[in-house]
């Protein structure tokens, strides 16, 4: 998300969604920066059970363009 004051929003809109939908588990991927997001999941009694570090050299490309997968898991 290139607008980190709107991902705290955002993000509540999608638990509130997932909430509805009476689902069991919710996970995300959530910048940690955005201390805001951060503060919401851990609120609602998410942890942290998977961290993840992005690491590259210089030149890597457009940022904008990735997408974090895991592939232990399809």
């Amino acid at each position: 998300m290139k607008r980190a004051d709107v991902l705290h929003d955002a993000f509540a809109a999608a638990l509130t969604l997932a909430a509805d939908g009476s689902a069991e588990k919710i996970s995300a991927f959530l910048p940690g920066t955005c201390d805001s997001a951060l503060s919401l999941a851990v609120d609602q009694g998410m942890r942290i059970s998977f961290p993840m570090l992005l690491m590259a050299s210089p030149g890597y490309g457009d940022w904008t363009q990735y997408l974090p997968r895991n592939p232990g898991f399809m």
